[in-house]
């Protein structure tokens, strides 16, 4: 695959000479699936910001990944991916093991057994599913902070790769996670007129934008039918200091 062309990096904004691919999805997150002729969408990245937010794609995938019931169609393999993570018998060297070793460690550090459904704090879409019997519950953190870092790295790559439009520092990114009735009083009206975008299997995007403007939008994006993620780029409120 050839390189991109110098320019900016979309995260960073930062002008290079060499520019390597992000890819809006990461490469690891599509099921098994995804046809082999899917257009995998990808932006332009320096390459700091492709490894940093590849460690984030990655803690996410194995904390999501852990929590998808297995067998479903449209998240095929990613609960697989996310043990084979955690499992040093797996690692390609030694480096890759003690890698491997230490998030199984933090796995087991972090999952906590409950008597029942917690009744806050679950991340949207994450519940007891219909029709399946938990002989247990097991509860697992998920990060935040990491979570609306990968959620403007969405609002980033679908805005480039839809309208051709860098979000630059004169706009502002706002991430939500909502539950579906909350996300319908706050981008329905907005989301309405937008449209609907189906990537292979696992991945759906509703996107708006403002015709006389189109950085200023509002997106959702579901992955694997179950992580639900919102953002809106809008203009930043730059007061003038007063003289």
């Amino acid at each position: 695959m050839a390189k991109p062309p110098p320019g900016k990096c979309v995260h960073c904004l930062i002008d290079f000479h060499v520019l390597t691919w992000d890819h809006v999805f990461p490469t690891s997150w599509y099921p098994n699936t995804t046809p082999a002729d899917l257009e995998k969408w990808k932006f332009p990245s320096c390459e700091p910001c492709n490894l940093r937010y590849s460690k984030i794609e990655q803690s996410l995938l194995i904390a999501f990944g852990l929590c998808l019931t297995p067998g479903e169609a449209i998240s095929a393999g990613i609960p697989e991916k996310a043990l084979r993570a955690a499992k040093p018998e797996f690692a390609t060297n030694e480096k890759d093991r003690q890698a491997r070793l230490a998030m199984r460690n933090k796995i087991l550090s972090q999952a906590k057994k409950t008597s029942g459904v917690p009744t806050h704090g679950l991340f949207p879409g994450f519940g007891p599913q219909p029709g399946i019997q938990y002989p247990e519950q097991i509860t697992f953190p998920i990060s935040s902070t990491q979570i609306n870092q990968f959620t403007e790295k969405l609002a980033r790559g679908i805005t480039w790769k839809i309208n051709d439009k860098l979000i630059t520092p004169d706009f502002e990114i706002t991430t939500s996670i909502l539950r579906d009735d909350d996300a319908l009083e706050v981008y329905g009206p907005m989301l309405k007129s937008g449209s609907l975008i189906d990537i292979g299997p696992g991945f759906r995007i509703w996107h708006a934008a403002v015709p006389e403007d189109k950085t200023v939008s509002a997106l959702a994006v579901q992955i694997w039918g179950r992580v639900k993620l919102y953002a809106l780029v809008s203009r930043r409120d730059i007061q003038t200091p007063p003289t």
